[in-house]
């Protein structure tokens, strides 16, 4: 029980951060945006097939908001460039291995993932990498 504490004391410790840094927090919550995809008569099998880097990447270009924080929006463009409303922050993603990578530029270059759970045309679902934390995002 302690151990899932301490997990959750760290996703909040990591969400503030991303929520500082508004692209790699749309980076993640677009990974987990897949969850849901591959359902059968209603059940939630977690052998569904997921989408492929390439249907990933076609579908996470555009502007997503954050379910937890709806008024920031973020860009994702098709030459890999990304871009925040809050902060108007830089950076580029990529998709690898159904794993959604986010980098902003500056000095430190923040490097965030999260593995892409569902994608379509108006959600997207991350979860962190080593961590069961989500993130969702939504098309306006």
């Amino acid at each position: 029980m302690l151990d899932r504490k301490n997990e959750v004391d760290s996703l909040l410790g990591i969400i503030h951060t991303l929520m500082k840094n508004a692209i790699c927090i749309g980076i993640i919550a677009f990974s987990v945006l897949l969850t849901g995809c591959g359902k059968k008569n209603g059940s939630s099998d977690s052998s569904a097939t997921q989408p492929s880097d390439v249907q990933i990447r076609q579908k996470v270009v555009g502007t997503w908001k954050l379910d937890s924080g709806p008024t920031n929006s973020l860009t994702f463009n098709s030459d890999g460039s990304a871009s925040s409303t809050s902060d108007g922050g830089q950076g580029t993603w990529k998709v690898t291995n159904g794993v959604f990578i986010c980098i902003e530029n500056g000095p430190d270059g923040d490097n965030e993932t999260g593995k892409v759970v569902r994608i379509d045309d108006h959600e997207l679902i991350l979860q962190e990498t080593g961590s069961s934390a989500v993130t969702r995002l939504h098309k306006p």
